[in-house]
């Protein structure tokens, strides 16, 4: 029995005669997932994109390479959230899943990725069983049934016959005992499979107050390990379920000829503070296709919803930064336990990326999409984000003219100036266009792009500089130095590069080509300079808007 260790790094071989650990294996990589077959032990490292092949016999690490995989890359090494790197060996290759559409597959031999394969969808689960591969996507409630010899997706089963707001978010699955089982976080549920007739046959409930985590299928059983503690049974003949209180919370499950195994740790470890529920009749869930499942109390019934509207997807440059706001979010709102008042509150985390963008036109369409969404549903109170200016300026106003009032949202990085105040560098009719009801429900955390421009200019005069120079990504025309030329003794320039270029991993020297900025006015630079001496709050609200209802 193999056992990882996310804080040491390590992989380590228990002997389940004694039992006691029999070798520890330190393979210096976060262990996302890990996989026996084929020969070897196979460990997952999201945090690096790397795969990591070890000696079952001998316990020695025989390999690494890289996945070619920086698609939903994580800095953060925790099982808090859904991870969706996951792996599988079986059918003659590695095959790997990294929340993109790709399905990875590596060379036994030697691991070197040899296939990918476009799913069309994103993945977060793999296995193999049952003359096949089966992959999830938890975004689209699908089951995937793949041929291992050409990659081609034989079959797409739907968990649920439509599009609900409460469509089960499948986590993990498991393939044994005739059937593929899918462990679903959002419903709390076990959806049965016929591999034959690539059809859902049953679903199980595991109850609204679990908070299911793992599965295997095994021993005579379907198993899953609930972060409160409790170890479910399934019986594949009745698919009668039982529950049995193990430890304060458990991590993963498996099994073999001796019996099962889980691993445990406590009960804040754990995650139950903060917990996937299945939503209460006040709340209304966000759709899973652009939404993680509800965080709240386990057991808890929240009657309203905290969303946070930020660029996570796959593809996203911002995916560090916006998962680490997530994560700030959670713990916020863990320390409150979930809790405003005598109200019980929910949490969704929604991805504002395009991932499906083909042009320019098109990359903030579904920050428009977002918007909508957030502003019909009632059980939302308030918006964190979005975290870019393009997409707060699709959606603020949409979420002004929400039916049951403003909706209130707050960015934590969006600094276009125009969003909230007239200034060189706003764009005609702004920030009127943005609030329609005549009601301010915008605020941000950061200061506007105006006002950061004066700033480091005062500063630059304080070190004694003589001479500014701006550089940007060149991705749009900023008016960051709108405020500063006047703070210096000489006018700055500035210089624009191809992002691109650098995002692609060149290290060439980029051609400089300096040009003058727009000066401002010392009228301008004065206004700029009061705001930061004054220290008044970019964006806030003049009244604040009722209580949604």
């Amino acid at each position: 029995m193999w056992v990882t260790n996310d804080d040491a790094r390590t992989v380590a071989l228990v002997d389940i005669r004694a039992p006691a650990i029999a070798r520890v294996v330190r393979i210096r990589a976060f262990p996302s997932d890990f996989a026996v077959g084929e020969g070897a032990l196979w460990v997952i490292d999201r945090l690096r994109g790397r795969l990591v092949k070890i000696s079952p016999d001998y316990g020695t690490v025989l390999g690494t390479s890289k996945t070619g995989s920086t698609a939903t890359l994580s800095t953060i090494d925790d099982r808090f959230d859904v991870d969706p790197w996951s792996i599988a060996a079986g059918a003659g290759g590695i095959w790997i899943t990294d929340g993109s559409s790709m399905l990875r597959r590596a060379e036994p031999t030697n691991g070197t990725m040899v296939r990918r394969y476009d799913m069309g969808v994103p993945l977060n689960g793999v296995a193999v069983g049952e003359d096949a591969v089966w992959a999830i996507s938890g975004s689209s409630a699908t089951v995937l049934r793949i041929d291992a010899r050409t990659g081609k997706v034989t079959a797409r089963i739907a968990i649920v016959a439509s599009k609900r707001t409460q469509a089960p978010y499948p986590i993990a699955l498991a393939v044994g005992l005739g059937s593929v089982w899918v462990l679903n976080a959002t419903a709390a549920s076990v959806t049965r499979i016929d591999p034959g007739q690539a059809g859902v046959t049953t679903t199980i409930p595991l109850g609204i107050e679990r908070v299911p985590r793992r599965i295997a299928a095994g021993a005579g059983a379907v198993w899953v390990a609930d972060a409160d503690g409790t170890l479910a049974r399934i019986d594949p003949t009745t698919n009668a379920l039982t529950t049995t209180p193990i430890a304060p919370s458990l991590y993963d499950v498996a099994v073999d000829a001796r019996g099962v195994w889980v691993t445990s740790g406590s009960a804040t470890a754990g995650g139950t503070l903060a917990a996937s529920t299945t939503v209460g009749a006040q709340a209304r869930a966000l759709p899973s296709s652009q939404c993680s499942p509800i965080y709240s109390a386990p057991g808890a019934r929240p009657g309203y919803l905290i969303v946070s509207d930020l660029p996570v997807g796959g593809r996203s440059i911002l995916h560090h930064s916006a998962a680490q706001l997530e994560r700030a979010i959670l713990f916020a709102l863990k320390a409150r336990g979930f809790r405003a008042g005598r109200f019980t509150i929910g949490y969704q985390a929604c991805d504002d990326y395009n991932v499906a963008y083909t042009s320019p036109a098109n990359f903030w369409a579904r920050c428009r999409h977002n918007a909508r969404a957030y502003a019909a549903d009632r059980s939302v109170l308030g918006v964190i984000g979005p975290f870019s200016s393009p997409c707060a300026s699709l959606e603020i106003a949409i979420a002004n003219r929400a039916p049951g009032g403003p909706l209130a949202m707050i960015s934590p990085a969006a600094t276009s100036v125009g969003l909230t105040h007239r200034a060189p560098g706003s764009q005609p009719g702004e920030p009127r266009i943005y609030y329609p009801t005549g009601l301010r429900n915008f605020v941000r955390i950061v200061p506007s792009d105006d006002v950061q421009g004066a700033a480091d200019a005062l500063l630059a005069r304080q070190l004694g500089l003589r001479r500014v120079f701006v550089a940007h990504d060149g991705f749009r025309a900023l008016p960051y130095g709108i405020g500063s030329p006047r703070a210096s003794p000489s006018p700055p320039g500035s210089w624009g590069w191809r992002s691109s270029a650098l995002s692609r991993g060149r290290s060439r020297k980029v051609r400089r080509e300096p040009r003058q900025t727009d000066r401002a006015s010392p009228r301008s630079y004065a206004a700029s300079r009061a705001r930061i001496q004054t220290a008044s709050s970019s964006g806030a609200s003049k009244r604040i808007p009722p209580s949604r209802r």
